[in-house]
């Protein structure tokens, strides 16, 4: 029991380090962004960036869609295991638009401070992936232990 306690203590603190890393990113990539730049790694890093929104939002549709949640609950609340559309080519769609969203800022702004708190946006995010693994195949064990 303490270590569950602990281990959503952690969850939670890295939820609120992630929100301010992403939150000191864009407010570094909008003023510390250089006037001169590399006009095409700029023009990449918009690019990634409206991709990132496309893994970031293409999954809450999906899951309403076919995911069996009932009406007026959140996205996540899911009845059915949803591997169509973008889960037929990615497990975990919103890290990666996170993880894009970092690397994007990183191209936009090409400053060094910037690309330090990116690479700690996206190592959050992949953390997030290695997390919600292990909890995916805990909770598997779990459920094949008991039938």
């Amino acid at each position: 029991m303490k270590k569950a306690k602990i281990g959503k203590t952690i969850h939670f603190f890295s939820h609120i380090l992630l929100i301010a890393l992403v939150l000191a990113e864009i407010f570094l990539t909008f003023f510390l962004r250089k006037e001169i730049v590399i006009s095409c790694v700029k023009d990449a890093g918009w690019v990634v960036l409206f991709i990132s929104a496309i893994f970031g939002w293409l999954p809450i549709l999906e899951f309403r869609r076919k995911g069996g949640v009932a009406k007026k609950q959140s996205y996540v609340k899911t009845t059915r295991l949803v591997r169509s559309g973008v889960y037929a080519i990615i497990r975990h769609p919103q890290f990666l638009g996170g993880m894009l969203l970092g690397l994007s800022l990183i191209l936009v702004a090409q400053h060094w401070l910037v690309a330090i708190v990116g690479i700690g946006v996206m190592l959050i995010f992949y953390l997030g992936i290695a997390e919600g693994d292990k909890s995916a195949m805990e909770n598997l064990v779990m459920n094949i232990s008991s039938i």
